[in-house]
């Protein structure tokens, strides 16, 4: 229900509903959707296996987002070359 709202989505919003590619996941930063000067970090992904692997990119940030300076990215792997700025 966060999620949606946070993607200016209805709730539920599942399959191509959700916005989110298909067998991919998407890692988005939003600022300011529920309060002034506050961001959201959406992890989500077309599968549970996707939001996984968008998760483990997530943990290693430091490594595989490293100059990346857009607020969404896709996720098809866990490299740096299955993530796409979007």
């Amino acid at each position: 229900m966060i999620t949606a709202a946070a993607l200016g989505l209805t709730y539920p919003a599942c399959g191509a509903a959700s916005t989110i590619p298909t067998d991919q996941a998407i890692i988005e930063v939003i600022d300011d959707i529920f309060a002034t000067g506050k961001s959201v970090v959406v992890v989500a992904g077309w599968e549970a296996a996707n939001t996984r692997t968008a998760s483990s990119v997530l943990q290693q940030w430091d490594t595989l987002l490293d100059g990346i300076t857009a607020s969404k990215v896709i996720v098809t792997a866990a490299t740096s070359a299955g993530i796409t700025p979007a």
